[in-house]
């Protein structure tokens, strides 16, 4: 006999899951339909219609298929399972009940999996397992807050309830994660196979709180396509976000807020574990990420431990697109950037008071505690072997702090492999230790403040202009300040200077300068030749190449000064004076307290 839920004349309702499985006695028929009215008590949200499948073998999971106490074969199946909930499984989300077994039998339907509001406390790792989970995930519908269990303006206090909160509240564990998206432990490289891959997950609206115990919020490795939008993580001790192994897919508006630790990793096992091959994050889009706050422990430290604290890092291999990066208040550095290879895209961003976030009160932060020397917006680490190509920082603000460039070249010797800052305004400083990158459209700060080697690749500042990149177009222009000085060949001497005014302009590899410079005391230790020094590079070096200079005005030496001379691969211009119609070069013994020269030139660079 075999019934259809439209005419089941038997059909009986039952309190609970339990009492659904003690039923005995009677005859189920193939498709019978029962009605459970909650899942542990009525109306706790875990109820609904079952059938009987009388040739079912499944295992019992608690939530979708019962097992009778008394029967071997046949099973009660629940009818509608197009939206699966955490409350079918007995979850009850009240802060105190463990919730972990009802949360991990709801993934392990393999759906994406309802979680209403509440505060599901968990004791150990939420699990999604490649060899068991596919297509899987939470979503919420739950109103969601970047700045949970703050007290709002005016009246109403929030206090999270609103939220569908997942928090950790088992033994603390630096190597647990709330969620392990993974075919092995935190920290254990996977077999690079595509059984090993976590296919289609999907979260939405969830915040992950890791109560100052879990070391990690999300831990995801060796991802196809994951879908995750609007979801946060907030109190972890290590990493709140911990990506690795992506390809394709989507991180959309994910926070992480008040960790003890990082903010949002991205790709980083290779510096932690030493990984080689699921580190790298290929061809994903990462959208609206935003860091405040993080770094609480103070581990940051700008010389020995810069890789910590910060708001985002990214180790980022080939081909991402990143769309409005926030990092603000965060011990360390505001975002942190060391790609493996190119095309790597930064659209826009904001940071804001990073290395001063005073997590321990007024004077505790980074920069008072000698922690870090400056503000750092944007920490640029080139990797080992110079390989990146077409990485772009564009339309970022970085609100009174500075950027640094350290590490290895990008792609030392080729002019298309350098980084590239577009729009970037609002810096006040910048410092490298290499000179392939380039400035396009930033503010004129980030040059003038420059600590370090200056750019040569192409700039272009808000008035200027740049042209192209080979041999029959000039490649640069740039127009700088450079300090000249009235020195001697053999000893430069200590002069003082009542005036000291040069300039430069570089179109290509021609440098133009001209200047101004008052000698206003000597210390008569000046010998050798006379000559302007400071000039801001040599000449290039090439057998028999000599630049001529011109002096345009001269006052305070004995000779009748004709010109000067910037020799192969100096830089600096020997004075001439002319004698009997013969060229000849002026002792620096004559610099007197008077001294004074106005000069121009125009010399070809190496």
């Amino acid at each position: 006999m075999s019934l259809s839920i439209q005419n089941n004349s038997r059909r009986q309702a039952y309190s609970s899951l339990a009492a659904v499985r003690l039923i005995s006695g009677i005859t189920a028929y193939e498709g019978e339909v029962i009605n459970l009215s909650g899942h542990t008590t009525e109306g706790d949200g875990g109820g609904g219609d079952f059938y009987w499948d009388d040739s079912s073998t499944a295992t019992d999971n608690n939530g979708t298929i019962v097992k009778l106490a008394d029967t071997t074969t046949g099973r009660f199946i629940r009818v509608d399972q197009t939206r699966i909930s955490v409350r079918m499984f007995g979850a009850k989300g009240n802060g105190s009940t463990d919730d972990t077994t009802a949360l991990q039998a709801a993934l392990d339907t393999n759906a994406v999996v309802y979680l209403p509001s509440g505060k599901y406390k968990i004791t150990s790792a939420l699990i999604i397992d490649p060899a068991r989970n596919r297509n899987c995930g939470f979503t919420s519908d739950a109103s969601w807050s970047a700045y949970p269990y703050t007290a709002q303006t005016g009246s109403v206090a929030w206090d999270g309830t609103k939220e569908a909160i997942i928090f950790y509240d088992g033994s603390a564990d630096a190597t647990l994660a709330i969620i392990q998206a993974s075919a092995e432990a935190v920290g254990t490289e996977p077999d690079s196979l595509f059984s090993n891959n976590i296919y289609g997950l999907r979260m939405e609206n969830v915040l992950l709180d890791g109560n100052a115990k879990a070391g990690f919020g999300f831990y995801g490795i060796r991802m196809v396509n994951p879908q995750i939008t609007n979801c946060s993580v907030r109190g972890t001790t290590k990493h709140a976000w911990y990506i690795n192994g992506n390809y394709s897919g989507s991180f959309n508006s994910i926070t992480a807020c008040f960790n003890s630790g990082c903010g949002i990793s991205i790709g980083r096992a290779k510096i932690d574990y030493g990984w080689t091959t699921n580190n790298k994050i290929n061809a994903t889009t990462f959208n609206d990420l935003h860091a405040f706050a993080n770094g609480s422990d103070k581990a940051f430290n700008e010389t020995s431990n810069p890789i910590w604290g910060y708001g985002v890092g990214m180790w980022l291999h080939r081909g991402n697109n990143v769309g409005s990066v926030i990092s603000e208040v965060n011990d360390g550095v505001g975002t942190y950037w060391s790609p493996s290879s190119g095309s790597n895209i930064i659209e826009s961003g904001y940071t804001e008071l990073n290395n001063v976030w005073a997590s321990g009160g007024a004077g505790t932060d980074a920069i008072s505690e000698g922690r870090a020397t400056r503000q750092w917006g944007i920490w640029f680490e080139g990797q080992s072997g110079g390989v990146s190509l077409g990485n772009v920082f564009s339309n970022i603000f970085i609100a009174a702090e500075g950027i640094k460039l350290l590490g290895t070249e990008p792609s030392s010797g080729r002019p298309e492999g350098g980084v590239e800052f577009q729009n970037v305004t609002g810096a006040n400083y910048l410092t490298s230790a290499w000179a392939n990158f380039r400035l396009i459209n930033c503010n004129s700060e980030l040059i003038n403040a420059l600590n370090g080697t200056a750019p040569t690749g192409s700039q272009q500042f808000i008035g200027g202009i740049q042209v192209g990149n080979n041999s029959a177009k000039m490649m640069e222009y740039n127009e700088v300040s450079f300090t000249p000085t009235v020195i001697g060949s053999s000893a430069s001497g200590a002069q003082g200077y009542a005036v000291q005014v040069g300039k430069w302009t570089k179109i290509g590899n021609m440098m133009h300068i001209n200047g101004y410079v008052v000698v206003s005391s000597t210390d008569g230790n000046a010998t050798g030749l006379l000559r302007i020094g400071g000039l801001p590079e040599p000449a290039v070096t090439l057998g028999n190449y000599f630049a001529v200079s011109a002096i345009s005005y001269w006052f305070g030496i004995s000779s009748i000064v004709s010109g000067g001379i910037i020799a192969s691969g100096t830089d600096y211009i020997d004075i001439n004076a002319s004698a009997s119609g013969a060229t000849t070069t002026i002792n620096a013994t004559t610099i007197s307290s008077s001294t004074r020269f106005r000069f121009n030139a125009s010399y070809q660079l190496s």
